[in-house]
């Protein structure tokens, strides 16, 4: 019996395994692709609750990334420093710093400078500057305040500026390197004796290197208290020659004109000697902020010119020494300057 009914199972299973079905076709659609099945929501940890992921997250085999969760703060801290200091003249100097977290703001510093120099010599100076970046431009608004008394001398100076740098910046076939722009006014007034003075004057001052296609221009121009002066420079294209940075062109104060040039030369005299030769001319601009901060009691000059360098040579030779322990190189520089409309700084 028990044989007749294994024949009988063995033979339905034969039967069953020799029939095809077909199955009808089965299309599947889906709104969106293949997700991960546990969604997770960025959270804000405070200082009680450590910053850590205490779930994985899920994803199909086939396409395992590997995951960290990132370290999220409440409140960025605060990154700035100070300086102080006070001598035996009375004169205290505080420097303020402060780093933002801002991708904008980089920095903003405070310096402010009282003194009081003997009974009857007083000054105060305060600078206020802000460093901010937007892509590939950077701004740096500036305010400037100083006051200074003495016997029969009064003075007071305001100045806001804002200078933009960038390193390059094309317009079409023209293309400006190392673009610095400076836009402002300066007010300022003086008493002297029995003379009183007021005026107010715009500054502006650029310079750049143009470039169109394979010709490029040194451009420099500054307006400063009514004066201006400009320099063009044309810089030369590779002659074979052994002057590097060779360039050709004009200075003037709109009184005068003056050529002027743009040279350097590095020979390698020995193994670790070389020499540098580097001749420019230039604009010169020293800013009353820049003077202030040196002289206190400098009185303002109104009929005084832009300084202009219609020419500077500098020598320097390098001599590198080897199997010394403590002298490692000698250096030794030669140079003189010629210079027109020079600052003549006077004093109370």
């Amino acid at each position: 019996m028990r044989k007749a009914i294994l024949s009988l199972c063995l033979l339905l299973i034969g039967i069953l395994q020799a029939q095809v079905v077909e199955l009808p076709e089965v299309e599947v659609t889906a709104e969106s692709a293949i997700q991960a099945y546990l969604y997770k929501k960025a959270m804000r940890f405070g200082a009680e609750v450590p910053a850590y992921d205490s779930i994985p997250a899920f994803l199909p085999i086939l396409r395992q990334v590997p995951r960290q969760a990132p370290i999220l703060r409440r409140k960025a801290p605060l990154e700035f420093y100070t300086v102080s200091g006070l001598s035996t003249e009375g004169l205290i100097h505080s420097h303020l710093s402060y780093y933002s977290q801002d991708p904008y703001i980089k920095l903003i510093s405070v310096n402010y400078n009282p003194a009081i120099t003997n009974e009857h010599y007083k000054s105060h100076q305060l600078d206020l500057g802000v460093n901010l970046t937007i892509r590939d431009h950077y701004l740096l608004p500036e305010l400037f305040h100083q006051y200074a008394s003495a016997p029969g001398f009064k003075q007071s100076n305001l100045a806001a500026q804002i200078h933009h740098r960038t390193a390059f910046f094309a317009l079409g076939n023209l293309s400006l390197t190392n673009s610095h722009t400076s836009l402002g006014f300066d007010s300022f007034s003086q008493k002297l004796a029995l003379s009183n003075k007021k005026a107010s004057y715009p500054f502006f001052g650029h310079s750049s290197l143009l470039a169109y296609r394979d010709q490029q221009l040194d451009f420099d121009i500054l307006v400063q208290e009514g004066e201006a002066a400009l320099e063009l420079l044309y810089r030369l294209p590779q002659l074979r020659l052994p002057l590097e940075d060779l360039g050709l062109g004009l200075l003037t104060d709109f009184r005068g004109i003056a050529p002027a040039f743009s040279m350097s030369y590095r020979p390698i005299m020995k193994e670790r000697e070389y020499l540098l030769v580097q001749g420019r001319s230039s604009i010169l601009s020293q800013s009353w902020t820049e003077r202030q901060s040196t002289y206190s009691h400098l009185a303002r000059n109104t009929d005084e010119r832009i300084a202009m360098e219609l020419y500077s040579l500098k020598a320097d030779f390098h001599k590198l020494l080897s199997g010394m322990r403590d002298l490692k190189s000698i250096t030794l520089r030669a140079g003189n300057s010629y210079t027109v409309n020079s600052d003549q700084i006077t004093f109370n």
